[in-house]
């Protein structure tokens, strides 16, 4: 099967878009996103995630594709069992089978359909095609409803697994997250914002919105000090991905800064393709795809 429906899950959106593996490209005019609440029940949220598919499928006159999925974690990704709670979405998908959910929704197999974190697919697609393609060794780290990581040596990407490493009183997701910023905004202002995005359009006549970005800012350089100090490997590059991301020119500073008085001097690159790294690479996990002379392996 050429197209493949490449499936990008986050915690309050679904993108996916059809991939031609033969073309090595996304089959135009086929991506779709929709807004997802991820605290609704389980059979509303596949709903949604299954209305997002099949109308991606249509634009291309397709149906029953295989399916690549790229979801957070904790997750089994063999099984397709949904483990994640406690972290202010999803909760009510804990230990469900997606897989056997979206089969029978899809009218599909379960073995047509393969899922693998978020944060990996998001790194291989940008190792390849992205921000990270100039660099044999990288450390990807995901900003949004939660925080992602991924290690890249070379084609070898690996989920880091580091939301949960112990910062400060808590977690680092905790203070690295959209409800860091959501939370401590209404702490500190008594209003209450929709998303980061809409705080960071505050943050250009709101001294108290801009002083939590550099504060999320020193916040995220030393995540990433203590990430480096996790992972087994020197990263050549720091690549940053996730809603968040996109509002970097309130806070890289700041986490710039916080990397040079710890003596780490390697660049920090925002990723380049947006939601479609995610998909690229969710795609990629059912045939080696090959980008500007470069092959996107299995995961």
């Amino acid at each position: 099967m050429d197209i493949v429906t490449g499936v990008d899950i986050g915690g309050s959106h679904i993108s996916c878009a059809q991939v031609d593996l033969a073309k090595k490209e996304i089959v135009p005019d086929t991506l779709c996103r929709k807004a997802v609440n991820s605290k609704e029940q389980a059979d509303v949220v596949i709903g949604q995630w299954c209305e997002c598919i099949q109308e991606s499928q249509s634009k291309a006159g397709v149906s029953g594709t295989q399916l690549g999925i790229a979801i957070p974690a904790p997750f089994d990704y063999d099984e397709g069992v949904c483990l994640i709670k406690n972290q202010d979405k999803f909760d009510l998908l804990y230990n469900v089978n997606i897989k056997t959910q979206l089969a029978e929704r899809l009218g599909i197999e379960r073995c047509d359909i393969a899922m693998q974190n978020d944060a990996s697919c998001f790194m291989l697609g940008e190792m390849i095609v992205g921000a990270g393609k100039d660099f044999e060794y990288a450390l990807g780290v995901t900003l949004g409803t939660g925080l992602g990581s991924a290690s890249a040596k070379g084609m070898n990407i690996q989920d880091a697994s580091l939301w949960n490493t112990p910062f400060r009183d808590s977690i680092a997701e905790e203070y690295i997250s959209n409800r860091w910023f959501l939370n401590s905004y209404f702490e500190r202002s008594g209003l209450r914002f929709p998303g980061v995005k809409e705080l960071a359009k505050h943050a250009e006549t709101d001294s108290t919105a801009r002083d939590l970005f550099i504060e999320f800012g020193d916040s995220l350089g030393q995540f990433i000090e203590i990430a480096m100090e996790q992972v087994n490997y020197n990263p050549q590059v720091i690549i940053l991905g996730g809603n968040i991301a996109k509002s970097n020119h309130l806070f890289l500073d700041a986490t710039q800064t916080y990397l040079s008085n710890k003596q780490i001097e390697l660049p920090i690159k925002i990723a380049e393709l947006g939601e479609l790294s995610a998909i690229y690479g969710a795609a990629g996990l059912w045939k080696n795809l090959n980008f500007s002379g470069n092959s996107l392996p299995q995961l």
